[in-house]
This record gives C-alpha cells, structure tokens and sequence, in this order.
C-alpha cells in the first residue's frame, strides 16, 4: 500500500512469524523501506523517551481503505502458467486467511484450507512454518487428501514454507532455485538475489 498508493510511510501491527506476545509496530517510510534502529527507530525511541516533540500544527485525517483488490490484482500479476493443482493451505490462524481467498479464486486449484480464522492468539499453532512442529497437521492433510503440494504462511503472510507430495518439508533454500528457474525461463538474464545462509545447490542449480 505504502508504495503503490505513494504514501510518505506506514505502520504495521504485527509479531510476523513470531509468538503473539512479540506484537508490535513494524515501521516503513515512502516507497516501503524499512525504518530500523539505524535508519531512523533508534532517534525517534529517544525523542519520545525524552518528550522532545512537538504536535503537528494541524490534525491529519483518518480514512479506511481496502487494498485487497489491488493486492490481487498484483500478485496475479506474477503467477505464471499453472497447471490444474490439489493444494493444502496452512494460513495459521493470521493475514494469509484475509488476503489469499480472493487469489485463490482466479486460479485453478483446488485447495484444502486449514486454519483459515483470523485469530491473534494462534490457538491452532504458533504461525511460523519455519519450526518443524508448526507443519505437522499441514504434513498430514496432504499425505491424507493425496495433494499435490502443501504450503504454510506466517503470521502476516510475507513468508511461507513448503511440503511436497509425500508430506516432506521442502528446505526453503530450495524453493529459491525452482522459483529462480521458472522466472529465468521467463525473463532470461534476470538477476537472483539469495539469502547467504542458502546451500550452495542455489547457485550451482
């Protein structure tokens, strides 16, 4: 939102994929850079810790606005091809059960949808699929419903972690190279930036 609608910068309520009690506020300035302690949060925990600010000299406004149409609209922007697919969908209880039905619905797979219900107190499992315990019902489901695939979101859907057929957790380095394959496919040439904890079978793929 902040960068499409060209905000000046924006807040966001959340724990990402960590236990509810690490809620806070995640802060980006325009064009959806991140405002850490370096880059501005430290200055400003000074400014408030020692009540040097001023009020803004007039009020701003408040104005409520829905931006899952143009969410979808651009992640539908990126999907590629897909063959009809059996997929199961751990939403764990956090934002991918808001922003994923409308996706869903332009394409063609059918899905079995776990833990769906917005609910801020992860009664189901913690929401990070990173930790092996947190895809075992998501194993289960699709060695269960013979799906093609299985995938896990965090608490505010920016990652997510794989299962294949057999209910195998798919390392996340992995997934990097089968994506990077199917971009270069489709813009050849294109750069791949990879996270360095990744295993060498990144590059070498």
């Amino acid at each position: 939102a902040i960068a499409s609608y060209g905000f000046k910068g924006g807040a966001a309520i959340t724990a990402s994929h960590n236990p509810k009690q690490y809620n806070g506020v995640k802060v980006s300035r325009e064009e959806a850079m991140p405002v850490g302690l370096e880059s501005g949060l430290g200055d400003i925990e000074k400014m408030v810790n020692a009540g040097n600010y001023k009020k803004a000299a007039k009020k701003g406004k408040v104005s409520t606005i829905s931006v899952l149409d143009d969410l979808t609209k651009h992640v539908l922007k990126v999907v590629g091809d897909i063959r009809p697919l059996k997929v199961v969908i751990d939403a764990g209880n956090g934002m991918a059960g808001l922003t994923l039905p409308p996706i869903l619905a332009k394409l063609p797979i059918k899905t079995t949808r776990l833990f769906f219900e917005l609910d801020g107190n992860f009664p189901n499992h913690e929401a990070n699929p990173l930790k092996p315990e947190n895809v075992l019902d998501l194993q289960k489901a699709v060695k269960e419903t013979g799906a093609d695939l299985g995938v896990a979101f965090d608490g505010d859907a920016d990652r997510c972690a794989f299962v294949d057929e057999r209910g195998g957790a798919v390392p996340c380095d992995l997934i990097t190279a089968v994506i990077a394959k199917d971009i270069l496919k489709r813009e050849p040439g294109a750069i791949i930036l990879y996270d360095c904890r990744s295993s060498r079978a990144v590059r070498e793929d």
